[in-house]
C-alpha cells in the first residue's frame, strides 16, 4: 500500500461527527473530530500501520498511537474541506512530521532490592544508578534540576535516556531498556546461585515505585507497583567486575554490535526471563530458547536433528575432554526431551533440578562465548559454524588396514 492510498483509505472510512448514531461514536467523535465504524476498523489501523512503518526515521522516534492523532488531525481538516487527500497532502504530512524535533528523554524510576555504595552514580551499561541521598548534585543535573521531582522517591533510582519526538513513545521505549535491565540482572545473579528481587520493571508486589520524566521544559512522574526484596549490591566487584559481567554492560552500550554479541545477548535475556518464571514449564521452556537462540544455527524448527545438533555443540562448547563431552551431550538429550514433553504435552512433571541444570548449561555456554577464545573473537555465526565443522572433522584418520590376498 503506497503512502497516498494509505492516506486516502483513511479519508474514505472516516466519520464526521454528525455521522454518529451510537453514543461510543459520538464520545469519539466529540473529542478527534472524526470516528471509524466498528465494521472498518481493522481496515483503518492496517492503513496507520502501513504509513507509520513507511517511514524508518518516523517509526523509531514516534509512537503508533502519537501517529495516529497526527494523521487524524490532517484528515480531519480534509474533511472539513470536503476534499480528498493529494500526493502533496501526504508529503506535506511527512514533512512536517520529520521536522518534530527528536527530544532526549531522561527516565528515571525508583529500582527496588538494590543498594549502592559509591561517591558518585553507578553506570551499568546504559543504566545509571542512584543512591538519593548521596547523589542530590548529580540527580539534579541529570534530570535539569526540575524541583521537587523526587520528593518522596525511594532510596535508589535507575536512569535511561531514550530519544523520542513523542513522550508516550518515550515511555514505551524505556519500558523494554528497564525490562531488559531485570533480565540482565537476573541472569547474572542466576549464574552466580545468588537470590535475585531486583527489579525496575516487574508488577506484582506491595511496593510503589514511581516513574520520573525529565526534559529541559517539563517534568512529570507516574506511579506503578513492583516485588519487594532484599538487596542486591549492585556495584559489588561480581556485578560488573566478574569479565563476563563486565563485557554484558560493555556490549549494551556499544552501538555497533556484532550479528554474534545481538545473538548472545538476545539469550541472555530470555534466560534472565527464565530465572524470574514462577512457573516450571515456563522456565524450562525460556531457558531452552536462550539455548536454540545459541546454538540453533541453521534457523529451522526444532525438531529431532536440531535437537541433536543443539546438544552436540553444547558439548564441544563447555567439554574439555572426551568424556565430558559425552556427559553433556547426553544430558542436553535428554532435558530436550523433557522439553517436547512440555511443547507437545503440556508435561510439567520434572524435577527442578532439569531446570536448573538446563539453566547452567546455558549461562556456562554465554559466558564461554563471551569470554574464551575462539569464540569471544567470533563476530558472526558463519564464524562460528566454520569453528565447529573444524572440530567435527579434526579427529585423527584411523589406521589404515593392509589388505591380505589369498593365494
Amino acid at each position: 500500500m503506497s503512502r497516498l492510498e494509505a492516506f486516502t483509505k483513511i479519508f474514505d472510512l472516516a466519520r464526521l461527527p454528525p455521522d454518529a448514531v451510537v453514543a461510543e461514536d459520538k464520545l469519539v467523535a466529540g473529542v478527534v473530530g472524526v470516528f471509524f465504524e466498528s465494521r472498518d476498523l481493522v481496515d483503518f489501523q492496517d492503513a496507520v500501520t502501513s504509513l507509520h512503518e513507511d517511514d524508518k526515521e518516523l517509526r523509531e522516534s514516534f509512537g503508533w498511537e502519537g501517529f495516529k492523532s497526527a494523521a487524524l488531525r490532517d484528515i480531519k481538516a480534509l474533511k472539513n474541506e470536503v476534499r480528498p487527500p493529494t500526493k502533496d497532502d501526504v508529503a506535506a504530512f511527512f514533512k512536517k512530521m520529520l521536522l518534530i524535533p527528536r527530544v532526549d528523554y531522561s527516565i528515571f524510576r525508583e529500582v527496588a532490592g538494590v543498594a549502592i555504595d559509591t561517591p558518585a552514580p553507578l553506570d551499568l551499561g546504559p543504566f545509571r544508578i542512584y543512591r538519593r541521598d548521596r547523589h542530590h548534585a548529580e540527580l539534579s543535573a541529570d534530570s535539569h534540576a526540575k524541583e521537587g521531582l523526587f520528593v518522596d522517591a525511594a532510596d535508589h533510582l535507575i536512569r535511561v535516556v531514550v530519544s523520542s519526538r513523542d513522550s508516550n513513545f518515550a515511555m514505551e521505549l524505556v519500558e523494554e531498556q528497564f525490562l531488559r535491565f531485570d533480565h540482565i540482572l537476573a541472569f547474572i545473579l542466576g549464574h552466580q546461585n545468588q537470590p535475585h528481587h531486583v527489579s525496575a520493571s516487574r508488577p506484582g508486589g506491595q511496593a510503589r515505585v514511581k516513574s520520573y520524566m525529565a526534559t529541559e521544559s517539563a517534568a512529570m512522574h507516574a506511579v506503578k507497583r513492583v516485588s519487594q526484596g532484599g538487596a542486591i549490591r549492585l556495584d559489588a566487584d561480581d556485578i560488573a567486575g566478574v569479565d563476563g559481567n563486565g563485557k554484558i554492560w560493555e556490549i549494551l552500550s556499544s552501538s555497533t554490535r556484532t550479528k554474534m554479541q545481538e545473538r548472545v545477548l538476545l539469550a541472555i535475556e530470555w534466560l534472565g526471563q527464565a530465572q524470574l518464571e514462577m512457573s516450571r514449564a515456563n522456565a524450562m521452556l525460556k531457558a531452552a530458547i536462550a539455548t536454540e537462540i545459541l546454538f540453533n544455527l541453521r534457523r529451522e524448527p526444532i525438531g529431532p536433528s536440531i535437537s541433536n545438533q543443539i546438544a552436540e555443540t553444547m558439548a564441544h562448547v563447555l567439554g574439555g575432554n572426551a568424556g565430558a563431552k559425552i556427559r553433556i551431550e547426553r544430558e542436553m538429550k535428554r532435558l530436550y526431551g523433557l522439553r517436547s514433553d512440555v511443547t507437545h504435552r503440556g508435561a510439567v512433571h520434572f524435577a527442578q533440578g532439569d531446570i536448573r541444570l538446563l539453566m547452567a548449561f546455558a549461562s556456562d555456554a554465554i559466558m564461554t562465548l563471551l569470554t574464551l577464545a575462539p569464540y569471544k573473537n567470533f563476530a558472526s555465526e558463519e564464524q562460528f559454524v566454520e569453528h565447529l565443522n573444524v572440530i567435527k572433522y579434526s579427529a585423527p584418520p584411523l589406521p589404515r588396514v593392509a589388505r591380505i590376498t589369498e593365494a
